[in-house]
């Protein structure tokens, strides 16, 4: 039929796999908190990249669209729940180059907690509908709280962008406020990192080396190539959140303005089902700061209460365990990766909650 697209028959030792109604949710969902519990455990400064070994490559990771990429589950729905998390981080590294983990953790909340109140009885259409205004007040809230960056509000987002690593984050600054062509290139020495400048590839025809234009290169070393892999996604990040700190300005860091966010849509729920969904995203605004604290040795619940207790006007700092005044202790956020990452984590788990059927093709699982 014109318009419809066709798909080829899945080969002799792939397993399709349809399920339905409830059983479909639970499946995705299953899926989802694999991958989010990978993601959540290295979530902050207090905790070190995954390692990942394939055959003779060692890989470490720290960025949270390619921890999610390194699994793989066996039951197909349960796998087709993982990738749709992998999406939700592909499509924030797209646009923000940061927030991978932040987006995968937050949709995983959604979702779950949408599905409680499908399960309950709520009609899937109302929550998503609720979802969806809930994430319009919260995106609103979120550019209230901002502010513009200054020099020193960008060290702070592109130290924390790198894991807490402050010569990083310097040379991150340096390079973007430099406002040359830029590129993070790895290497392996035992140098560190530094800046290096070389002529742009400007194709044929191009001018002379002397008079091309300079690309300033971030060189992410490392004394193996795993060290110098995991510093330069560190490095790329750091410059991701440079730049969209100088383009949106910054929030307060460490959940505090997802927090804040979560504040605004409490009085204002409503009834009946939409306000499961309004709900399901208000209470899933919190995951940053409790898997912070889970990962600082903190108990999340206790966390989020004493920080809303004291008016939201200090943060967790994951290295002290101590609540801080977010701008002098350099725990600032872009805003802008915090709106993306919200967006695509709100958006899918929407279209999620209102599907009745999941078709998954998968490779026959071998025991």
């Amino acid at each position: 039929m014109s318009g419809t697209p066709t798909r080829e028959a899945p080969a002799r030792d792939e397993v399709v796999r349809i399920s339905r109604g409830h059983e479909h949710r639970i499946l995705l969902m299953s899926g989802m908190k694999q991958i989010a519990r990978a993601v959540g455990s290295g979530f902050g400064p207090r905790r070190g990249p995954a390692l990942e070994g394939r055959g003779q490559e060692v890989m470490l990771l720290r960025d949270g669209a390619a921890i999610a990429a390194a699994l793989v589950l066996d039951e197909p729905v349960e796998e087709l729940g993982a990738e749709i998390l992998r999406a939700v981080g592909r499509g924030v590294a797209a646009e923000a180059g940061d927030g991978t983990s932040t987006a995968i953790l937050l949709a995983d909340q959604v979702y779950r907690r949408a599905v409680r109140a499908i399960t309950a009885g709520a009609e899937p259409q109302e929550v998503g509908r609720g979802m969806v205004l809930a994430t319009q007040l919260a995106l609103v809230a979120l550019v209230e709280q901002t502010r513009t960056a200054t020099e020193p509000d960008l060290l702070a987002v592109a130290t924390l962008a790198a894991g807490g690593d402050r010569s990083l984050g310097e040379l991150a600054v340096k390079a973007v406020l430099q406002g040359a062509d830029l590129a993070v290139v790895a290497r392996e020495d035992t140098l560190g990192d530094r800046l290096g400048r070389r002529p742009r590839d400007t194709g044929a025809g191009a001018p002379p080396s002397s008079e091309a234009p300079e690309r300033v290169v971030i060189l992410a070393g490392g004394a193996t190539a795993a060290e110098a892999s995991r510093r330069k996604v560190l490095a790329e990040k750091a410059v991701a959140a440079v730049v969209a700190a100088r383009s949106r300005g910054v929030v307060a860091g460490g959940g505090l303005a997802y927090l804040r966010a979560a504040g605004e849509l409490a009085s204002m729920a409503g009834a009946g089902d939409r306000a499961e969904g309004w709900n399901a995203v208000r209470r899933a605004l919190e995951q940053p700061l409790r898997q912070l604290a889970a990962n600082a040795g903190e108990v999340p619940r206790r966390a989020v209460d004493v920080v809303t207790e004291g008016g939201c006007n200090r943060c967790l700092d994951a290295f002290t365990g101590a609540l801080v005044e977010p701008t002098a202790a350099g725990i600032l956020d872009a805003v802008g990766t915090l709106e993306t990452a919200l967006r695509h984590a709100a958006s899918l788990a929407r279209l999620l909650a209102c599907c009745e059927v999941a078709i998954a093709i998968g490779a026959e699982t071998r025991r």
